[in-house]
């Protein structure tokens, strides 16, 4: 559940960041790469940690996750929120 939780978003995120650059597809692969990647990386970081067991079927749920994440993300359609898109500009 926490994987579910944790990469859901992070997929959805990603895709939402990376989708008017790249378009719907790419932005999908990006973000189901940097997943997979951060996900990885948790898990080798895991081998160092006693009380933590590194899981191929948790880094699996990830990528899965932050795909699913990356897809919902593709399927909505394209609007922009005016708040949130005023604030990110204020930003830049």
């Amino acid at each position: 559940i926490i994987n579910l939780a944790a990469y859901l978003p992070l997929g959805w995120l990603a895709a939402h960041l990376l989708r008017p650059g790249f378009g719907g597809m790419a932005a999908l692969a990006l973000a189901t790469a940097f997943a997979a990647t951060l996900s990885l990386c948790v898990e080798v970081l895991q081998q160092w940690v006693t009380v933590r067991v590194p899981s191929l079927a948790d880094w699996t749920l990830n990528c899965v996750s932050g795909a699913a994440g990356a897809l919902l993300a593709i399927a909505q359609p394209k609007r922009e929120s005016s708040a949130v898109a005023t604030r990110l500009r204020r930003l830049q």
